[in-house]
């Protein structure tokens, strides 16, 4: 029997037997059994989940010794809402699942499984003690970083004090991340698996970070080259080219830069596509992680389609360093 670890109370539980095939004839009865309640004695006391569903002939995979392993049987799924129950204060409580069922051969016996203990979540807590705890981090860090800078934002601003858009899109994705591996974290009392697209995913603000600090230092290169460059005589003074710093940063910033040339603030389209694509996929990611139970693997075309727009970002940096 296999009862996949991390299931929240407030869902449907699912529950694997292999290799047999049961029917709704066989009337499978499911027992969640608190841990320390368990003794390996009589359970007839425990409350019984309710069954919904009992489907015969199917295939899942099983994760044994960090191998894939396909399996074939019944899946079954039990309401364990009325049956087993959490304290309110607690993310999380472990049981022991012990599946029963009826064997017409044989009336007289009853086919007994003990599965391995396993968590079993509670939702809402567990979003609470999230809350509080990105919160208080969060909180935390804005009072170091208040001992620098008057405000926080300045952690995700340039040295000209404009925002930054890699760096608001590398801690928006930190955020998001750190956030949904906590709650999974606290309901399954083990690290949930970070997939690779995700990873991908960050690895690309890390990368397009890289490259705009490079255009970035490269522009300022251009900029000084240019005002020691000796002018004649009679010519009037060249204006600098170098980027005016900000009074502080703001969010505009994220979707505009500072032109040397006409002094004056553009909106740029490849950073509003950027800040576009990043909202979309993190309200995605998030939502999607919170339904499913698990982290969400991000589809590789979001991913590339995020690549494109990071991209466009970074041309748009360079067309910028070459006018000067």
């Amino acid at each position: 029997m296999f009862v996949p670890d991390g299931q929240l109370v407030s869902s449907p539980i699912k529950v694997y037997v292999a290799p047999l095939n049961l029917d709704n004839a066989n009337s499978p009865i499911l027992r969640l059994v608190p841990l320390q309640h368990w003794n390996g004695g009589e359970i007839t006391d425990v409350p019984k989940c309710e069954l919904v569903l009992v489907a015969p002939n199917q295939i899942w995979t099983e994760t044994i010794a960090g191998q894939p392993v396909q399996r074939q049987g019944t899946l079954l799924i039990f309401d364990a809402r009325k049956s087993f129950s959490i304290q309110k204060f607690k993310s999380t409580s472990r049981a022991t699942p012990i599946l029963t069922w009826a064997d017409p051969n044989a009336p007289k016996s009853e086919p007994k499984l003990v599965g391995e203990p396993i968590y079993l979540g509670n939702f809402w807590p567990a979003v609470v003690w999230t809350v509080v705890m990105i919160l208080a981090t969060l909180l935390f860090i804005r009072w170091m970083a208040r001992k620098s800078k008057p405000s926080a934002l300045y952690l995700v601003s340039g040295p000209d004090n404009y925002m930054s858009l890699w760096r608001t899109q590398l801690a928006a994705w930190t955020i998001a991340v750190g956030s949904m591996v906590f709650l999974f974290g606290i309901i399954q009392l083990r690290v949930p698996r970070i997939p690779d697209s995700l990873v991908a995913l960050m690895g690309l603000s890390v990368a397009t970070g890289g490259l705009s600090a490079v255009a970035d230092r490269t522009k300022e290169q251009k900029s000084r080259q240019a005002a020691a460059t000796p002018k004649p005589a009679a010519a009037p003074p060249a204006p600098s080219l170098a980027p005016a710093p900000a009074a502080k940063p703001e969010l505009s910033h994220l979707i505009s830069s500072y032109d040397p040339n006409t002094k004056t603030v553009v909106l740029s389209i490849p950073k509003a596509q950027m800040v576009f694509w990043t909202g979309i996929i993190l309200i995605l990611f998030v939502l999607k992680s919170w339904l499913n139970g698990e982290l969400w693997e991000v589809p590789w075309a979001m991913v590339t389609l995020t690549g494109v727009s990071q991209a466009g970002y970074i041309a748009d940096k360079a067309v910028e360093t070459a006018k000067i």
